[in-house]
C-alpha cells in the first residue's frame, strides 16, 4: 500500500526477490554468461538481467548477443570464459595499487566459481555457507573513493541466484559486464534509448572475450590469425556503430603480449580500453586471483602483478578470496565501475554517469541507522525511468512501518526544490529479508541526458519507534 505524488507524473510498482541484496550495485542491470549454457542456449549466450527482480534473464537481440555473433562466424557451441566491452573503469596505478583520483570513486563487481569457500570472516564465506555462491554477483567499493566511508572497502552481494532468475537451475555465472546493458531498451533488449545515448559509447563498438583452452583449440583458425591458440589470448568482435553488425572474431592481445604463457587460461576479464589497463584471473593457481597489466607501459611485454589494496593486502584478499596454495577459490568474472566525469564534459565517454546513483552523505538524519539504497536507469520504448530501491529496517528486524522517498533538484534539501514524493507501507512478512521497496521515477523528455542532477532520498520508520532512519541519498544525472 502506498501513496505517491510526482510533479512530473509517475507510477508505482513493487519489487520483491527471494533474498536480500545490498550495496550500490544491488538491483542494477548486468549482462552475464552462464557456464554450460542455460535454457538450451549456447555457453556463449549473453544473458541480460534487467533492473530489479525480473527473472529469468533474457537473451538480447543478436546485435548484443555474443553467441549470435560467434555463430555467424562458424563458432557455435564454444565455451566463452568472460566478456568486456572495454569500458571497465580500472582505477589502478601502473604499480598495480588501487589509485582513486581525488574526487572520484570506483567499484568492482565480480563472481566466483562454485566451490569457492572464501576467507574466514569474509562476505564470501558467509554466502558460500548459505547457498550456491557460484550463481551470485558481488560488489566491492574501492578504498579511497569519495563516498560515505561506511560504504568503502566493503563487499556486498549485489544479486543472488533467485534475483538472476536461476532458482532451481544448476547455473554458474562465469561472465559479467555491467556496461553492456547501458542505454539498451529493456522492453525488448533491442536498440538504444536514443541516438544521443549511442553517441556516449565508443566507436568502434567492441566486445572482448576469452575462450577456454579447449574452445580455443576448436575455434576456427582464422580467429587467431596465424598465432598459437590459447585460452589466455583476448579476442574481439567490432561494429562500426553500436547496435550494428559485428566483424568476425580476431586477436586483440596475444597471451605473450599480456605476459602469460600459451598454457594459461583467462577466466575473468575487465578491460579499460581508454587507459590500456587489463585485470584478469586465471583458472590455474599459479598466480593471484586478480592480476593486472598496463599495456601502455614501454619496454616490452608487461609483467602481470597482483592488484593490490595496499602493501600488505591484495585486492583478492580484500574481497575475501583465498588465493593461497590448496585453495579452491576462483574469481571467474569481474567488471570495473567508475560513474564519474572523465573529460570535464558531462557524460562524455562514460555513459555510466547517466545510468546509476552515486551515494552521498546523509544530511537529514546523519546519526540514524544507515539503510541501503540503489538506483538504475531504465528505458522502455519512449519512456525513460530511474528505478530506485530501499532495503533494510531501522531496528534491524522486520516490523510494521513506513518508508518514504523524496526527489529533489540537485542536492538540495529545501522543500521548494522537491519534485515529488512517495510513501509506502512495510510488509514484515515479505519473503525477502530487508523488504526492498521500489519506485520508478520518470525522467522528463526535456531533461534526458542534459546533465540535470537530482537526488533520491529514502527514509524509513518502524511503527512504535521514534527513530527515523535515512538511507544514503543517491545523486543521479537525468
Amino acid at each position: 500500500m502506498s501513496c505517491t505524488r510526482w510533479l512530473w507524473a509517475g507510477t508505482l510498482t513493487a519489487a520483491l526477490a527471494a533474498q536480500e541484496s545490498r550495496g550500490l550495485a544491488a538491483h542494477l542491470p548486468i549482462a552475464i554468461g552462464l557456464d554450460g549454457g542455460f535454457l538450451g542456449q549456447d555457453d556463449a549466450t549473453t544473458w541480460f538481467k534487467r533492473n530489479g527482480f525480473q527473472p529469468p534473464p533474457a537473451a538480447p537481440a543478436p546485435a548484443f548477443n555474443l553467441a549470435s555473433v560467434l555463430a555467424a562466424a562458424n563458432g557455435s557451441g564454444l565455451d566463452v570464459d568472460d566478456i568486456s566491452v572495454g569500458q571497465d573503469q580500472l582505477l589502478i596505478g601502473p604499480d598495480g595499487f588501487i589509485s582513486v583520483p581525488q574526487g572520484r570513486w570506483g567499484a568492482l563487481t565480480f563472481s566466483v566459481r562454485a566451490g569457492t569457500q572464501g576467507l574466514r570472516g569474509s562476505r564470501l564465506r558467509t554466502e558460500a555457507q548459505a547457498g550456491v555462491v557460484g550463481a551470485d554477483v558481488f560488489s566491492w567499493v574501492l578504498p579511497g573513493s569519495i563516498l560515505p566511508v561506511e560504504l568503502t572497502d566493503a563487499v556486498e552481494r549485489a544479486s543472488d541466484r533467485s534475483e538472476l532468475g536461476l532458482t532451481g537451475a544448476a547455473a554458474e555465472v562465469d561472465a559479467l559486464d555491467g556496461l553492456l546493458p547501458l542505454g539498451i531498451d529493456q522492453s525488448d533488449l533491442d536498440g538504444f534509448e536514443s541516438a544521443q545515448f549511442q553517441n556516449l559509447l565508443p566507436v568502434p563498438y567492441t566486445i572482448y572475450f576469452t575462450l577456454s583452452s579447449t574452445a580455443a583449440s576448436a575455434a576456427p583458425p582464422s580467429w587467431f590469425q596465424g598465432t598459437p591458440r590459447s585460452g589466455a589470448t583476448i579476442l574481439c568482435v567490432q561494429s562500426s556503430v553500436p547496435g550494428g553488425p559485428f566483424s568476425a572474431p580476431s586477436v586483440w592481445k596475444r597471451f605473450d603480449e599480456l605476459g602469460l604463457t600459451q598454457a594459461d587460461d583467462i577466466d575473468a576479464l575487465a578491460i579499460d580500453r581508454g587507459t590500456g589497463k587489463v585485470v584478469f584471473s586465471l583458472k590455474s593457481r599459479r598466480l593471484d586471483q586478480l592480476m593486472f597489466v598496463d599495456l601502455v607501459l614501454p619496454f616490452g611485454p608487461p609483467v602481470p602483478q597482483p592488484v593490490r589494496k595496499d602493501a600488505a593486502t591484495t585486492v583478492s584478499q580484500a574481497i575475501g578470496v583465498d588465493s593461497g596454495a590448496g585453495s579452491t577459490d576462483d574469481v571467474d568474472a569481474v567488471c570495473g565501475l567508475d560513474p564519474q566525469i572523465r573529460s570535464g564534459q558531462v557524460g562524455v565517454a562514460n555513459p555510466l554517469i547517466y545510468s546509476m546513483g552515486t551515494p552521498r552523505p546523509r544530511v537529514v538524519f546523519p546519526n540514524s541507522p544507515a539503510l541501503q539504497a540503489s538506483a538504475a536507469r531504465r528505458v522502455a520504448g519512449a519512456t525513460s525511468i530511474y528505478d530506485t530501491w530501499i532495503t533494510g529496517w531501522p531496528s534491524g528486524a522486520p516490523q510494521p512501518g513506513l518508508v518514504g522517498l523524496i526527489v529533489s533538484l540537485g542536492e538540495s534539501v529545501l522543500p521548494g526544490d522537491q519534485f515529488g514524493f512517495g510513501v509506502f507501507v512495510r510488509v514484515p512478512g515479505a519473503p525477502i529479508a530487508g523488504n526492498p521497496i521500489h519506485e520508478g521515477v520518470p525522467i522528463p523528455n526535456t531533461a534526458r541526458l542534459t546533465g540535470l542532477r537530482a537526488t533520491l532520498r529514502w527514509f524509513a520508520a518502524d511503527l512504535g519507534s521514534p527513530v527515523v532512519a535515512e538511507a544514503y541519498p543517491l545523486l543521479i544525472f537525468l
